[in-house]
């Protein structure tokens, strides 16, 4: 317990959050929550993963407090939000968070290293959308997270593997798939500021583009689940 102590401290002094009450947790999953009756954030880490793993949990407490948005770090448990749309979200906001971390401080070392473990994974997915989310939020992280010396052939093939499973669904359609890689660019916007607005808009508008691609959910339902999400 002294070294998940230890690790804890170390990226709590490197993102500038040792003012803040946080305990940890050795556990199976890794996740972060504030817990009212501790009165503090708990973060469960499982101590065999990477310690990027560490950093990532406290990036989202980081994002909490840049954007003043709760959600960031103790997202809601509601069952009315639709499984899907929250596992769309999960995705775009875990790479908001590691865009975040991946420039503060000297980082960058640990966050190269979770990509390249995370790009070799064999993930299942449930459905073809949770699909196309994954590839999506893969695309921000080598287009915008990964150094440009730190691009290469043998990731973009790791990477075309799950490309080549969503392009040859029955249903794919290029026209829409192109207009969410073209949207894809308004993640700078996202990262130049971390800007609370602006990081909601780009959800949204991703969510929604994804969702078009197979005819998941209307622009209203995406609404509705994001007033949810986002009370």
């Amino acid at each position: 317990m002294q070294e998940l102590e230890r690790k804890l401290l170390f990226f709590q002094n490197k993102l500038g959050l040792t003012d803040l009450n946080v305990e940890i947790r050795n556990s199976r999953r890794t996740g972060v929550h504030f817990d009212d009756d501790l009165g503090s954030y708990l973060i469960n880490y499982n101590e065999t993963g990477l310690d990027y793993f560490l950093a990532h949990e406290l990036g989202h407490i980081l994002l909490s407090k840049k954007t003043n948005c709760p959600i960031f770090s103790d997202p809601p448990s509601s069952n009315k939000i639709d499984e899907t749309i929250f596992s769309i979200l999960d995705y775009l906001i875990n790479v908001i968070v590691n865009s975040l971390v991946s420039r503060t401080n000297n980082l960058y070392e640990f966050y190269k290293e979770f990509f390249i473990y995370y790009i070799n994974l064999n993930f299942k997915f449930n459905n073809k959308t949770e699909l196309v989310a994954f590839i999506i939020s893969s695309q921000l992280e080598y287009q915008f997270n990964l150094r440009l010396e730190d691009k290469s052939t043998f990731l973009l093939m790791k990477m075309t593997r799950y490309h080549s499973m969503f392009k040859t669904q029955p249903d794919f359609d290029q026209n829409k798939y192109d207009n969410i890689l073209l949207n894809l660019n308004n993640y700078k916007k996202v990262i130049k500021l971390f800007d609370l607005q602006e990081i909601l808009n780009f959800l949204f508008e991703i969510t929604r583009l994804i969702c078009e691609n197979f005819n998941y959910m209307d622009e209203g339902g995406i609404k509705n689940q994001f007033q949810i999400f986002f009370p």
